[in-house]
């Protein structure tokens, strides 16, 4: 993905974002059948037994408020994989009140491919 912002400007707005996600939380209420709900989850994922730069770990910790968590990706791929996949679900469950259809595409600007479509038809 491309940023117009860079460094610590960038970590300060996803941080700013992921606040301001889970203040709307807090103020929602009960959902309604309008309403849309994001599961954020936030976290690194390492191969255990590498070391990781403590400017990164600490970029991590102050911004995206998430540690290094470690796997053995090599030895043991599937469990790496279950592992990760049982830590999501645990995520921060964020409601979202939707007004009007709506479609959203995540795209890796380097390579231009498409990484998810979606859309929301019927509210």
């Amino acid at each position: 993905m491309h940023y117009t912002l860079q460094g610590k400007s960038l970590y300060q707005a996803f941080n700013a974002l992921q606040l301001a996600l889970a203040d709307e939380q807090k103020n929602q209420g009960t959902p309604t059948k309008n309403d849309f709900t994001l599961n954020v989850v936030n976290a690194a994922w390492g191969q255990s037994g590498c070391k990781f730069l403590q400017d990164y770990l600490d970029i991590l910790a102050e911004y995206y408020g998430a540690g290094m968590r470690t796997v053995d990706f090599e030895a043991d791929p599937e469990g790496a994989r279950q592992t990760i996949n049982d830590w999501v679900n645990v995520g921060i469950e964020v409601t979202l009140k939707i007004d009007r259809p709506f479609i959203f595409v995540i795209q890796d600007n380097q390579s231009g491919t498409i990484l998810f479509v979606g859309r929301v038809v019927s509210l």
